[in-house]
């Protein structure tokens, strides 16, 4: 009778360990459901496009097929940006990029929030980059790829 009493408890202790598991387990699992409606592989890419930027230099939106984060391509450097909301994206330094829809529901630009000033830039196309820029080198469709040493 005393075995008894004493499993009990680790019994009890197990069971609850297990219900904090699965309660943690399906915690996460519904956060990630919900980043992914945020930051979702489709969403994004109706960002895609040529802006205009400052001094008359132009700014590639391109979600990358690796990691599926939105970049800012600015004279080929790469800049994430992090997704705080739906068409909102913060950058490094915490400014946000707000894209804003024309009343057809076409992205129309983005304004980019800054500490001391907020600037509206258009959408000049819609064009897509190649794939090849995500990747150091692209196999080619035959097979993988070979080095040859000489």
């Amino acid at each position: 009778m005393s075995q008894i009493a004493q499993t009990q408890p680790a019994s009890q202790t197990v069971k609850i360990m297990r219900f904090v598991l699965l309660v943690f387990g399906f915690a996460c699992f519904e956060s990630r459901i919900c980043s992914a409606e945020l930051d979702g592989q489709p969403d994004l890419k109706v960002f895609e496009g040529r802006y205009e930027y400052f001094n008359r230099v132009s700014v590639q939106f391109a979600q990358s097929p690796k990691d599926g984060l939105l970049y800012a391509i600015i004279d080929e450097a790469f800049y994430p940006l992090k997704t705080a909301d739906k068409g909102v994206f913060l950058d490094r330094q915490g400014s946000r990029v707000v894209f804003e829809r024309e009343s057809a529901g076409e992205i129309a630009g983005y304004r980019f929030y800054q500490e001391k000033s907020t600037n509206f830039f258009k959408r000049i196309s819609k064009e897509n980059l190649p794939k090849a820029i995500w990747y150091p080198r692209v196999p080619p469709a035959n097979g993988p790829f070979e080095y040859e040493y000489s």
